[in-house]
């Protein structure tokens, strides 16, 4: 029984075909090498540089100088100068440029390091 009046969904189409139609800028495909093996590009996050605040943070990082407040427990914020900077050491977590420590202030990963020696 199906009534002609009811709209009906669409049938599902292809996956690629349901990503055409997301707005937005359009990926393109990587493209195989000749061993079979796909090209990646680094993804955007990757590549752009650190903002002003970002490579204080990390300069910070790497000379010691953010303080944790211990009392609060896994609330503890992570101040440098008195300011709270939880959310630019998060943003260098994502970028892999410093990792948290359960006790003990952050830590420059080699990656990092290799950014703060950078001339960029």
């Amino acid at each position: 029984m199906t009534d002609p009046h009811v709209p009906r969904h669409p049938l599902i189409g292809p996956f690629q075909l349901l990503l055409g139609r997301l707005p937005g800028p359009r990926r393109q495909a990587p493209t195989p090498t000749r061993s079979g093996h796909r090209v990646t590009t680094p993804t955007p996050a990757a590549t752009r540089p650190l903002s002003p605040k970002q490579y204080e943070v990390l300069q910070a990082v790497a000379d010691g100088r953010i303080q944790r407040d211990l009392l609060l427990g896994t609330f503890e914020p992570h101040l440098l100068d008195g300011q709270d900077v939880i959310w630019t050491l998060r943003t260098l977590v994502i970028r892999r440029l410093v990792q948290l420590q359960p006790i003990g202030p952050p830590r420059l990963t080699d990656r990092g390091r290799r950014k703060l020696d950078s001339p960029d």
